[in-house]
């Protein structure tokens, strides 16, 4: 028996498989029509014909091959298979395309920046190209520098274009021009092709202004069927098209952020997994590579967030140069274009980027940083004094470096302001005070060692405290608002577990932590409409403070698990209670074998804020490390008594006349577009817009702008805001309410 079935543009051309975020590659369905409308409506900026010349460079496994293959045997022209060995040599790949006469060559900006050097070594130009195409990854514009300046941008051209396996290969569309290096232009990847559209988008699925990031939706005639067997992830990613007309349209999530320019040229700022959170910084890896490939003796950059502990996460970038590296000087550059907490922690120099089998870059090959070479070293004066003894040893245990020396900088060694309380309180164990306001003025073992302290009194342990509290003006403030449920006004953090890290390890470090802090007892009454505030009874051992709880979720599919962690996150935060308790409460989520367990601490905002969290967690860290806790000293108690008498004193009551008066003159009140819209003021009706600097603008605003008028740069922002507020209201006085951390 025969069977035949009709080849149909609607059905599956090819199934390619894509790496996925747990570690299960998914297979995309791409049909017949999604490659031939790919084909035709690029025809009219390529112009393929039967006399070009193509390479199939790229693994089949990788949807640039789909491009080259197809782009070569449609149009009639030759494709070059080239054969693995010389796909993996510049050089050997080089001498093909001379030898072959290539005219369309399509490349990975990692693979591409290889052949660069290789063509350097030639006399010969490849005059036969006409046409090189990049996509698979960002494009660094300045790493094209060399290549132009023996080309220029006409012969061949010069494309850029962004894709994704989900919607066919490319997008986009963008020539590069000589221009675009000289103006220190961004991965500009132009507009989209003909029958495709490109939203940036908000994380409330709104366009994002010109300017902010938002991610990248695409919809249109190339979007895929969706994931073989995966019908939940493809629900999850293929959404419905709001944009569209056209009944059954889809959008597809591509996970990759960009900013639209107001010229309408659309700028890729990386993978939203590449956007990372260092030390409380948001920061684009991108961002860094690309102030460091400017430079002149950086060829290549990668930069990878490296993490030997949970809570030691450091900024790592790989080079390839040309020339020996001064470390001390690179980052002396970089801080011309960057601010100091994206200076890498450390800078590795490799003979070559190691690639991925698709010719991108392979992050996971890159080689484990030796601290000790790769971080910015002075030369080695040894230690001689017990604070310079002490000082180098400390810095040592905690940075993870060899033999310090008194003229090594801290901050240069890869410290920051969370490693510097570390030092502080490691000092302090060792009987030293030190503050980390003293390590960013002096920085140096050397100049540390004049003004550190030996402490002579043994540090204070404070007995187990009881009775009443005063409230604090901030938590008085917050009485004050008189807000419907005051139990639920609570701060949380969702945290990734390590898989090496036990339940049961980790419930320790909890009851130790709820019975070490003593905010974790509190609680708060109303009598007579008055709030007060109070201890109860350590009960550390029966969970009541930080109550310990493990929902097991192993055997449900990750969709599953994530609507239910969301479920039992909001139960979680809805459960605080001021008067009864608890006031704190943790949450393990066991996930499987596939996924680390999630840990949901909730803690009420009255007893927490954000130099709080941080504290918490570095205690939770050494616990569950094995370290023990330093004897606590201060308790929140004396700390109320404090500002209590603070708040009372001569200086400052003197001062209150002055505010009352200045706060009950009119404010202006900033006008509605559309006043009777907006019936009720509430935190929903709250719409963000946001600006962003450039590097170059936010290393003028760090380090210099403030300087003229002798102001922080907090202040400087606060002085634009009430400017544009006064142009805005037409008014003299405003009100703008500040919180403030630490």
């Amino acid at each position: 028996v025969t069977v035949i079935s009709p080849i149909l543009p609607d059905k599956t051309a090819y199934i390619i498989y894509t790496s996925g975020s747990t570690g299960q590659p998914k297979g995309c369905l791409v049909t017949h029509n999604n490659v031939v409308r790919l084909m035709q409506n690029t025809q009219t900026w390529f112009k393929f014909n039967h006399n070009d010349v193509w390479t199939m460079f790229h693994s089949f496994a990788f949807d640039f091959s789909v491009w080259e293959m197809w782009g070569a045997l449609l149009y009639g022209g030759k494709l070059v298979i080239v054969p693995y060995l010389e796909s993996r040599s510049p050089a050997a790949f080089r001498t093909l395309l001379q030898q072959e006469g290539v005219t369309i060559l399509n490349q990975t900006p990692s693979a591409f920046r290889q052949l660069i050097r290789a063509d350097e070594e030639f006399a010969d130009k490849l005059n036969s190209l006409r046409v090189i195409i990049f996509g698979g990854e960002a494009l660094e514009l300045q790493s094209l520098k060399p290549w132009i300046k023996r080309y220029g941008d006409s012969h061949p051209r010069l494309i850029n274009m962004y894709g994704i396996t989900e919607t066919t290969v490319h997008v986009t569309y963008r020539p590069i021009l000589e221009g675009d290096i000289l103006e220190n232009r961004g991965s500009v990847i132009g507009v989209p092709i003909a029958d495709l559209s490109l939203y940036i988008l908000n994380s409330a699925f709104e366009p994002s202004p010109y300017g902010v990031p938002g991610e990248i939706y695409v919809g249109g005639m190339g979007v895929s069927r969706g994931y073989l067997n995966r019908s939940s992830l493809t629900a999850e990613r293929f959404i419905p098209d709001p944009f569209s007309q056209q009944p059954g349209a889809r959008l597809y999530r591509t996970g990759d952020l960009a900013i639209r320019l107001r010229n309408g040229d659309i700028e890729y700022l990386g993978r939203c997994d590449l956007q990372v959170k260092v030390r409380g910084f948001r920061i684009e890896l991108g961002e860094i590579e690309a102030a460091l490939t400017a430079l002149p003796e950086v060829l290549e950059a990668v930069v990878i967030v490296y993490s030997e502990a949970e809570d030691d996460q450091r900024l790592v970038a790989y080079i390839v140069s040309n020339s020996e590296i001064d470390y001390n000087k690179l980052r002396t550059d970089l801080k011309e274009s960057l601010p100091d907490y994206m200076i890498p922690a450390a800078f590795m120099v490799v003979d070559a980027v190691p690639l991925t089998a698709q010719g991108k870059i392979n992050r996971q090959a890159l080689p484990i940083p030796d601290w000790n070479k790769a971080a910015a070293r002075r030369s080695f004066t040894p230690p001689q004094t017990d604070a310079e003894k002490v000082i180098c040893h400390v810095w040592e245990e905690v940075l993870g470096l060899d033999t310090i020396g008194i003229e090594d900088n801290f901050f240069d060694l890869g410290g920051d302001s969370i490693l510097a309380l570390r030092v502080v309180t490691e000092m302090r164990r060792q009987g030293w005070i030190l503050t980390p306001k003293e390590i960013f003025q002096e920085q140096t073992v050397k100049r540390l060692s004049t003004i550190v302290k030996k402490q002579n009194l043994p540090v204070k342990i404070t007995a187990i405290v009881a009775g009443e509290v005063p409230l604090t003006p901030i938590q008085r403030w917050f009485f004050d608002l008189d807000i419907p449920n005051p139990h639920h006004w609570n701060q949380a953090l969702l945290l990734e577990v390590h898989q090496s890290l036990a339940a049961s390890t980790v419930a320790d470090a909890i009851h130790l932590i709820s019975e070490y802090h003593d905010t974790l007892r509190l609680r708060f009454e109303q009598e007579q409409g008055v709030w007060r505030q109070f201890y109860v009874e350590n009960k550390g051992s029966q969970g009541e403070n930080l109550t310990w709880e493990i929902v097991d979720l192993a055997l449900k599919t990750e969709l599953e698990q994530n609507t239910m962690m969301k479920e039992v996150g909001e139960k979680v935060q809805r459960s605080l209670n001021l008067t009864d308790g608890p006031l704190a409460r943790s949450i393990w989520f066991n996930l499987g074998e596939n996924r680390p367990s999630r840990l949901l601490i909730v803690i009420h905002h009255l007893i927490i804020d954000g130099v709080s969290w941080r504290i918490l967690l570095q205690d939770l860290v050494e616990i569950i490390s094995g370290s023990q806790l330093s004897p606590a000293t201060s308790s929140f108690q004396e700390w109320s008594h404090f500002l209590q008498t603070y708040s009372n004193s001569t200086d400052i009551q003197a001062e209150i006349p002055f505010w009352l008066n200045t706060i009950q003159k009119e404010t202006a009140k900033i006008p509605l577009d559309i006043p009777h819209v907006l019936t009720n003021n509430l935190e929903s009706s709250v719409k963000t817009v946001a600006c962003k600097l450039t590097a170059a603008q936010t290393q003028i605003f760090l380090t210099k702008a403030n300087k003229a008028y002798r102001t922080q740069p907090q202040e400087l922002l606060l002085a634009t805001l009430v400017k544009t507020l006064g142009n805005i209201t037409q008014k003299s006085n405003l009100q703008i309410m500040m919180e403030g951390h630490g």
